[in-house]
């Protein structure tokens, strides 16, 4: 048997790695033939073609509806306008030297309508190439370690070509896209590419979210979260700055110049948010390495709090109408992102203090005073950062109406914020912390929660944080100093209400034995009322520990 010669597999080394073929006798290779050599080559083309189409359809949407956005139609699509000095709304104020400005209606319908396409193409060519369609995002996925160079080169190849033919036909079309991009929204180019980057990395590419249904969700409401914040100009992704300046008929140096400028910026958030992708999963580079390290918790919290609370700032900073459906879309990209994050994404202290709260030891309590002052923290320098992108930009009197909504008063601003806040701490502590089995939802969850409440923060890191920014913008914000203090108390306030309402609605969660009580009954029908009746008198007795273990953790957290 030891002698005798077995068949032996050879392999024919060709571009998508190596052809098998099985060989008769010896060493004898299989000669592949030109038809079987065509398909081989044709199967390693398909994802760079695909990296292509894709970005030839993202540069075409966003220019298209660029333009339908601006013509009202039969159907009422696009019905949009400007507004100048003399139409503008009594809340607004333009900056002297300012005759027009674009009414925030119109950037939201475009930012949703293609963060929506965005969605539907990572969806459809995920199984392809991965779904980059965006060159730095390649970039990152290289310097995180996911992607080879090679391989990465051919996409942003495809990428640049797919968004060059797609300039050019635009230009054919006289579709002329948005060419009203300025030095200063490099700043938050650089910003928002490093998030999508980041989220995306988060989505695919991370061990504990391998195989989720939620990736392009979470993905495309970084768009929302961006493009409602800064503008409709807003491209997030190199090739798409590519595309409509490849559409321009004629040379203008400006132009190019600006081109360049957010090229390196998105660039260069790309390469960020692989260094953040390491710092948050240290794990995925070196197994001796603790993920429950106190700098990969603190990490994860300021990143996550840091861009919720820059969505809300920069929404606050530009007059946006929907500051409330952006600042969603970055909590649930947040929450997608870092929930498996050895802090759980809490990204709100109203939420911590309701964790710590619940019991049950799901949070050390120094982990929790280090979460709010992370938190508190990331929202402080998120305020800074919009405080200087307004200053830059220029287009708006500085703001000095306080927080809230204006035409409530400031008691039913303060009930609502209570309201809601406590609705959102309760719907985390559901998701997150019971093991709920809709897992591809929590995010989406959560975040409908801030969709709902239309204007509040509901996050007091946040509220702190348009404070900081209406300070360096330079506004006198009248008493709104006073009326932020007091939507953080109710916001706290909140936290606490949502997490003595998740103590009364899931006692399961505090009764070890209250499954093992109703499996048994539904087992027994003959004992079913004389059970029932000892299970009632035992979650009576469960309860009224629940809520003595309530008070004396309120206590603790006080004199924590």
């Amino acid at each position: 048997l030891k002698t005798a010669k077995k068949p032996r597999r050879s392999f024919y080394r060709c571009a998508t790695g190596f052809f098998p073929a099985m060989a008769t006798t010896g060493t004898i290779f299989h000669t592949p033939t030109p038809k079987e050599q065509a398909m081989n080559l044709s199967h390693l083309a398909v994802p760079f073609v695909a990296e292509g189409i894709g970005v030839f359809l993202l540069v075409f949407s966003q220019a298209w509806i660029g333009r339908v956005e601006n013509h009202s139609g039969p159907n009422g699509l696009g019905a949009f306008k400007h507004f100048n000095t003399a139409s503008a709304p009594t809340n607004i104020t333009l900056a002297p030297g300012v005759e027009e400005l674009e009414f925030p209606h119109q950037i939201v319908w475009a930012t949703s309508a293609f963060a929506f396409m965005v969605i539907g193409l990572i969806y459809a060519l995920e199984p392809v190439s991965g779904a980059h369609l965006n060159p730095a995002f390649t970039l990152c996925d290289v310097l995180a370690g996911k992607t080879q160079w090679k391989r990465s080169l051919g996409y942003v190849a495809a990428q640049v070509i797919g968004a060059i033919l797609a300039g050019r036909l635009l230009a054919v079309l006289e579709i002329a896209p948005a060419d009203d991009v300025q030095w200063f929204h490099a700043l938050p180019e650089l910003l928002y590419t490093s998030l999508l980057c980041f989220v995306t990395l988060n989505a695919t590419c991370e061990e504990a979210t391998r195989g989720n249904e939620f990736y392009g969700i979470s993905i495309g409401m970084v768009y929302i979260a961006g493009g409602v914040a800064v503008g409709s100009t807003s491209a997030f992704n190199p090739a798409l700055t590519i595309g409509s300046y490849a559409s321009i008929p004629s040379f203008d140096i400006r132009k190019i110049i600006t081109c360049l400028a957010i090229l390196a910026a998105q660039c260069i958030g790309g390469a960020f948010a692989a260094q953040l992708f390491k710092v948050c999963r240290p794990h995925e580079y070196d197994s001796r390495v603790d993920q429950g390290e106190m700098t990969t918790k603190a990490a994860g919290e300021f990143i996550g709090t840091f861009y919720i609370a820059l969505t809300l700032c920069l929404n606050t900073m530009t007059r946006s109408v929907a500051a409330s459906w952006s600042m969603a879309a970055a909590l649930m990209s947040a929450t997608y992102s870092l929930a498996t994050v050895a802090s759980g994404a809490n990204l709100n202290p109203s939420v911590t203090l309701g964790l710590l709260l619940s019991g049950r030891d799901k949070i050390d309590p120094k982990d929790g005073r280090l979460y709010i002052i992370t938190q508190v923290f990331a929202g402080a320098c998120a305020g800074i950062i919009a405080g200087i992108y307004a200053r830059a930009s220029n287009k708006l009197e500085p703001l000095e109406a306080g927080p809230g909504n204006p035409v409530l008063s400031e008691a039913s601003n303060f009930a609502t914020d209570f309201m809601f806040t406590s609705i959102l701490v309760f719907t985390w502590l559901a998701m997150l912390t019971t093991g709920s089995d809709t897992q591809s939802f929590f995010g989406l969850a959560i975040a409908s929660c801030v969709t709902a409440s239309a204007v509040s923060a509901l996050n007091p890191a946040v509220m702190l944080g348009q404070v900081v920014a209406v300070i360096v913008q330079g506004s006198s914000f009248g008493w709104g100093f006073l009326q932020a203090l007091l939507f953080v108390a109710a916001e706290l306030a909140g936290g606490c209400a949502g997490s003595g309402a998740f103590r009364l609605l899931y006692r399961r969660e505090f009764d070890g034995h209250y499954l093992e009580r109703m499996l048994h009954m539904s087992e027994n029908p003959m004992g079913m009322q004389v059970g029932s009746q000892v299970a009632g008198n035992e979650r009576e007795m469960a309860w009224k520990e629940s809520v003595a273990d309530f008070k004396n953790r309120a206590c603790t957290v006080c004199n924590y």
